[in-house]
């Protein structure tokens, strides 16, 4: 129902006494409207090969199941991918005991030597901001991970400017196992600071404890969408992240 429609009113008469009534009136809301805004999220997991592989992204719905704006990253065991607009649609199903799950389908995006769209399916937590996604979409690819709503106050901001704390697993075959974690210091010019501690598979000592982020690091402004990339220097390594902001306390990082 839309319009007047959406908004009826019950009214009850009695039979025995046609003079005495009473009514009420209420909203029915669509199940595509409970999805609505820009929204993030991280999956990870393994592709067809089992090659462990990330994806990051953002996407917004319009409540009425389009996708109109959106980007994603993948990195497939080192190999990234970005996808610089995201769009297509959505449907949703509240039939499950009233939880809302959501499948977005991206149809601007099409996975390279096949037919198939990126898919993802999640269920949303009752105010809508925060969910379990999961990647289902015949790609062969398995991912799982988290969906936050983002801030579009953080959005319109265009700054990524504050202090995180930050933790990164890699799963990749290439060298061992991967972890680490610190703080960012990102200044509103952009300027990152902070701390690593990073630890490999095999190593008998950490890669690094409490190592200081050098100079020439840097984060770039987000766009629309949120998304931006950092460049982070510890010793003489560099490495390149892809970012969505969500809120101006948390991002997530790729």
């Amino acid at each position: 129902p839309t319009g007047a429609a959406a908004s009826p009113t019950i009214t009850a008469t009695s039979v025995t006494d046609t003079t005495k009534s009473d009514s009420f009136t209420f909203n029915i809301v669509s199940g595509a409207g409970l999805f609505n805004g820009p929204y993030s999220f991280l999956v990870r997991g393994y592709d067809v090969t089992g090659t462990p592989m990330a994806m990051a992204g953002s996407f917004t719905s319009d409540g009425n199941g389009n996708i109109t704006a959106g980007e994603i990253d993948f990195n497939d065991g080192g190999g990234v991918t970005s996808v610089s607009s995201a769009t297509g649609t959505y449907a949703t199903d509240t039939s499950f005991n009233g939880f809302v799950r959501v499948t977005v389908t991206i149809t601007s995006y099409t996975f390279p030597n096949s037919s198939n769209n990126i898919v993802l399916k999640f269920v949303l937590s009752a105010d809508a901001t925060r969910g379990r996604i999961i990647e289902l979409d015949g790609s062969g690819y398995i991912n799982s991970g988290t969906l936050l709503k983002q801030d579009t106050t953080a959005l319109s901001g265009g700054s990524v400017a504050g202090t995180y704390a930050f933790g990164l697993d890699s799963d990749a075959p290439v060298g061992g196992r991967t972890v680490e974690n610190g703080q960012l210091a990102i200044a509103s010019g952009g300027t990152i600071t902070g701390i690593v501690d990073q630890a490999k598979a095999g190593d008998a000592t950490p890669v690094y404890s409490a190592a200081a982020i050098a100079g020439g690091s840097s984060a770039t402004t987000p766009d629309s969408n949120g998304r931006g990339t950092m460049t982070v220097v510890v010793s003489t390594n560099t490495s390149t992240y892809a970012y969505y902001l969500v809120n101006a306390n948390q991002l997530y990082m790729i």
